[in-house]
């Protein structure tokens, strides 16, 4: 008798070992693993946000400007908030991890940006005949990010799905740029230009659908911002006071960018 229990506790434990395993057959089948390297191409659209800024100093003897009125002017009209827009495109790679159902890994990508604004006005200076024209423009042409990502793989309408966020280091080049010049009779003039490159930051938050075998579909959000920059000379006379350049007044614009990026890409999964 003691030999037939034995038997059949032995029996019952070979069942449970066997639903045991056929139930982590059946949870890889329905979970895929997302773990693995990956390359891509995406395109989308985005929306800029280029602040530009113009300071021309303060009143002194020597300065260009004698009046915090034409002061003020020619600082207004040297400022400005544009949302220029663009079409994207870019290449995209990285690696992902999975612990069950949690995802993580790196993702680069380098994307083609072409965002620019610019504004030139021509003006009265207060009280006065005297005219300015004062232009400002600032652009960039591409942009880099190197970004962490941590989601959660589930299944959407019965297709393997990955919801995530994502941030990390941006970089891009900036551009920025200034002229003035008037009719007075000190004829004034001025400007210049500059390109910096520039470290910011990104983040933003996506999903990703594994729609065939080794091919999956991306739709990601990703906001994008960069620190200052300027770029500055003097406006000074080419006539009148004491010779040319005698009177002088500095002339600096600012410019700030941040970006938002609407992305739909397609990887292929190694």
């Amino acid at each position: 008798m003691s030999f037939i229990r034995q038997n059949k506790r032995l029996r019952l434990r070979g069942v449970f070992a066997s639903i045991l395993f056929l139930s982590s057959l059946a949870a890889s089948a329905a979970m895929p693993n997302w773990q693995g390297s990956y390359v891509g191409v995406y395109t989308g659209g985005a929306i800029g946000v280029n602040q530009l800024s113009t300071n021309v100093g303060s009143v002194t003897s020597s300065s260009y400007f004698q009046n915090n009125a034409d002061i003020n002017a020619v600082n207004g009209s040297g400022t400005s908030s544009n949302y220029p827009t663009t079409i994207i495109g870019g290449f995209v790679a990285g690696q992902d991890w999975a612990v069950r159902q949690a995802v993580y890994g790196a993702v680069l990508d380098l994307t083609s940006l072409s965002l620019s604004s610019s504004q030139n006005v021509t003006a009265n200076y207060p009280g006065s005949s005297d005219q300015y024209t004062e232009a400002t423009s600032m652009n960039t042409t591409w942009l880099f990010t190197l970004r962490g990502r941590i989601g959660y793989a589930t299944t959407f309408n019965k297709v393997p799905s990955l919801f995530y966020v994502t941030a990390g280091p941006a970089l891009t080049q900036i551009n920025v740029t200034n002229s003035f010049r008037d009719t007075s009779a000190s004829s004034g003039t001025g400007g210049t230009s500059a390109s910096e490159y520039k470290i910011g930051w990104s983040a933003g938050l996506g999903f990703e659908l594994l729609t065939f075998n080794h091919i999956s579909i991306d739709a990601e959000y990703l906001h994008v911002q960069f620190p200052s920059m300027s770029t500055g000379n003097n406006i000074y006379n080419l006539q009148g006071g004491f010779g040319p350049g005698f009177l002088t007044s500095p002339f600096t614009t600012t410019g700030r960018l941040s970006v938002n990026l609407f992305k739909i890409g397609m990887n292929y999964r190694f």
